[in-house]
């Protein structure tokens, strides 16, 4: 199957569906350590908004004959009610699982495979042109809250080596790094793999044996740089962009800097609107390894929407 270009697939997501960011999985992994696959389920199907009725069938198998290597399948019906209308939450699904799969499944498995599932519901139920695309469908769950569980599911931090673990879902390997860079923040991914060098000592440790003394020395001037950066917007702020958009805040990571708006009027930001608006002044910064966050506020304080631009065509 042949590579897809992540970061066009993720926008024509977003132009239907929002970024959740990366939920917590503490509780998923709470349940499924106690056998609750039932609880997994519906506290996946809550956070993604799923709010059909589910019917769990455990069996073993075999799966359907389109999908022979499949762990869980939810059946649905040749027209699917339109996402949030009456009939799509009168809706009753059946939802089967290999009962070997569920035994034997971690935590992260098991919630990925469900996740998966659903994200064929919404997609199926918003019409969406890429729904029949599987590699689509692992996109749609990332984007919907679980992008660090695959990550981490797949993936194991070893000493300084980020190493493929096991084969889930559809993404190559290119491909998951993609989405990952563009849906888990910076400062999440450095936490994980940071964990893996706690043995090493400091920062410029972690920094001149991961990616070596010279790219350390430079990717700490881009810290400093973006520092710099986001105290000289910090004094400008709250600045008004438009009648409805206030730039409220600037924060600057280790390698990222993050500019929180105020949106008077709540409306979905264009994603590739920013990214131009992101390429066009900070082309240089982003090559080097910086990210610019974009997140949207209201007046309360609750976050709308987080944009995450971290490559440039």
């Amino acid at each position: 199957m042949p590579d897809i270009d992540v970061g066009a697939y993720i926008g024509r997501l977003r132009e239907v569906l929002p970024y959740v960011p990366p939920v917590s999985v503490k509780e998923i992994k709470r349940l499924h350590g106690r056998r609750d696959f039932g609880g997994v389920v519906k506290l996946i199907r809550s956070t993604m908004s799923v709010g059909v009725r589910l019917t769990l069938h455990w069996t073993s198998g075999p799966p359907p004959r389109h999908i022979p290597n499949a762990a869980a399948w939810i059946s649905r019906p040749a027209k699917m009610p339109y996402y949030g209308t009456p009939a799509f939450a009168d809706l009753t699904l059946d939802l089967f699982l290999l009962k070997d799969f569920a035994q034997t499944a971690s935590y992260d498995q098991f919630a990925i495979t469900i996740a998966h599932e659903l994200s064929h519901v919404v997609l199926d139920s918003v019409e969406h042109p890429l729904r029949r695309e599987e590699k689509a469908v692992d996109l749609t769950a990332m984007l919907l809250g679980f992008s660090r569980l695959y990550w981490v599911a797949t993936e194991k931090v070893t000493g300084i080596y980020v190493k493929r673990r096991v084969r889930l879902g559809y993404l190559s390997d290119r491909e998951l790094r993609t989405a990952v860079r563009l849906l888990v923040p910076l400062r999440e991914r450095r936490i994980v793999i940071a964990k893996a060098f706690v043995p090493l000592g400091t920062l410029a440790a972690v920094l001149a044996i991961w990616i070596g003394v010279a790219k350390g020395t430079e990717l700490w001037r881009l810290h400093q740089k973006l520092a710099m950066e986001a105290e000289s917007a910090k004094r400008q702020t709250p600045q008004i962009v438009s009648p409805s958009l206030v730039l409220n805040d600037v924060q600057a990571g280790l390698l990222s800097i993050r500019r929180i708006y105020l949106l008077a009027r709540p409306s979905r930001p264009d994603q590739r609107a920013v990214q131009r608006e992101a390429c066009a002044v900070y082309a240089a910064n982003i090559r080097a390894g910086a990210t610019y966050e974009y997140e949207y506020r209201n007046a309360s304080g609750n976050v709308l929407d987080q944009i995450s631009i971290a490559s440039c065509p």
